[in-house]
């Protein structure tokens, strides 16, 4: 197993966006978990179970275009 996360910039309070892409063998995404922090917990416990791949930190209409191709699959982490 495989994750991934793709960032972009804070928004004007701050806040981090996080999005976290999980893959199967095959590359498929199976799993999605979106955090606005900028260390989510989620990451550390999928490290325990998946191997990482690169982070890509994104503009915000390629963030937003990436989370809506997604939106049926994420979970809220923190």
């Amino acid at each position: 197993m495989l994750f991934q996360i793709f960032s972009r910039n804070n928004d004007t309070n701050g806040n981090p966006y996080r999005l976290m892409l999980s893959y199967d063998s095959e590359g498929n995404v199976v799993a999605a978990y979106e955090s606005r922090s900028s260390s989510p917990n989620k990451a550390q416990e999928l490290r325990e179970t998946h191997q990482e791949l690169p982070s890509f930190h994104l503009a915000p209409g390629e963030y937003n275009q990436t989370r809506l191709v997604f939106t049926h699959l994420i979970k809220r982490a923190d």
